[in-house]
């Protein structure tokens, strides 16, 4: 009887983790759960497709492709992400209280219910497209972490160049993705987050709702690097969210957009007229013959599988190089010497070791040597160790099924 009684409960505890799950929803939430690498093909496959589609002039094409939807944009976002696990954003909300317990608060400066105040009907909030210095560049990564990212960072490191990783906390359950995430932050690149509404809907939550979720996905980065994001992108919707714009501004989050689009969801070949390099030489020439002067930028890419930004990464650093421009962080891009909040949930921002007038701060990069600028097909083992955690990085997170399967022993051997 005993031993039914453990079968029976086993069964149990994974079937609430998808695992025999019958409806083909639920069958694919289950298999993307057990292989996130999964996530990202089936949405590269999706952006794959939806490449077909004519943008021109600024304009945003949409295209679904089988259960994947995705849009292609010039705007915010290209790929639609699922939700993180429940289970997984508990374990992760008790990270970050774990995290939260390492810092000193000033108490005017946590989010109460009392303090707090609802956006209501304000207009749009205002979002950062450019550096405030001419010659400047903060290069963007949005929708990462992925299988790719590790690569795409080794090269920038290779070059001594620093960029911005806009992370997605849908991801971040993942020990491999988390470990990521720390290594990125651990090498001196600025984190922020992509954060994307529920459902893509905001018009079903109140703003208490958005305002939780938006600490949510920020506690779970804060879980892995100690501090919170302060620059936030928005997932791309079809209609301009200035609800959920105006709540992330009211808990202190600064929106970063961009003007200058690597187009690197089209744009996949390493050189010539389809290439990213084309487009960042094409948008520095034409600043200078418009206004004979050197510009300033915020690029964006999009650092997941079948599109063009890892093969991307040294033709794009050689353009850089080329026309004179310095690639930046964006405290240094907007002159912000605390680039991060001490907490999802606080006012407060905060620097550390890599920040504005930090020792540690860097900007600008090398020269590509002409033996650089190769597109890799082989993997490298120093991608392999950037996926791996090392003493200077923070805990990584267990992942569901881990915990999951341990807590199930606990009680089987209690039962025993």
């Amino acid at each position: 009887m005993r031993a039914v009684f453990i079968q029976a409960f086993l069964f149990y505890t994974l079937c609430n983790q998808a695992l025999c799950a019958t409806t083909p929803a639920k069958k694919d939430k289950a298999k993307a759960s057990a292989s996130p690498a999964l996530h990202h093909t089936g949405h590269a496959k999706a952006v794959k497709a939806s490449a077909s589609a004519k943008v021109q002039n600024s304009a945003v094409a949409a295209a679904t492709a089988g259960s994947w939807p995705s849009h292609v944009p010039n705007a915010s976002d290209m790929i639609n992400h699922q939700g993180m696990p429940q289970n997984a954003s508990n374990i992760f909300s008790q990270a970050g209280d774990i995290a939260r317990d390492n810092f000193d608060y000033v108490e005017d400066d946590i989010f109460t219910e009392a303090n707090y105040h609802p956006s209501g009907t304000r207009p749009a909030s205002a979002q950062i497209s450019s550096c405030r210095t001419q010659g400047q560049i903060a290069v963007t990564y949005s929708e990462g972490p992925s299988d790719v990212t590790a690569k795409i960072v080794r090269h920038l490191n290779n070059f001594d160049a620093k960029a911005n990783f806009f992370v997605n906390a849908s991801w971040l359950y993942t020990q491999q993705y988390a470990m990521v995430v720390q290594n990125i932050y651990n090498t001196g690149h600025l984190i922020g987050m992509t954060y994307r509404v529920p459902n893509d809907d905001s018009s079903t939550l109140t703003d208490v709702e958005i305002r939780d979720d938006i600490v949510k996905n920020a506690q779970v980065v804060e879980s892995l690097i100690g501090v919170s994001p302060k620059y936030v992108r928005l997932h791309y919707t079809p209609e301009r969210d200035t609800r959920t714009e105006a709540i992330l501004a009211d808990l202190g989050y600064v929106l970063v957009g961009y003007n200058l689009d690597s187009m690197d969801y089209s744009h996949k070949e390493a050189i010539g007229p389809n290439s990213i390099e084309d487009v960042y030489r094409g948008a520095f020439v034409h600043q200078k013959d418009t206004y004979d002067a050197m510009g300033s930028f915020i690029s964006v890419q999009y650092d997941i599988p079948d599109t063009g930004a890892l093969n991307a990464v040294p033709f794009m650093v050689n353009a850089i190089n080329d026309e004179g421009y310095s690639m930046v962080r964006m405290d240094g891009c907007l002159n912000d010497p605390k680039p991060y909040k001490k907490s999802a949930t606080t006012l407060q921002y905060v620097s550390d070791k890599f920040s504005l007038e930090q020792q540690n701060y860097h900007a600008g990069q090398k020269p590509v040597p002409s033996n650089l600028l190769v597109v890799e097909t082989e993997p490298n083992e120093e991608d392999k160790m950037f996926m791996k955690g090392d003493s200077g990085a923070a805990t990584a997170v267990p992942s569901t099924m881990t915990v999951m399967l341990l807590a199930t022993l606990a009680i089987v051997q209690w039962i025993l």
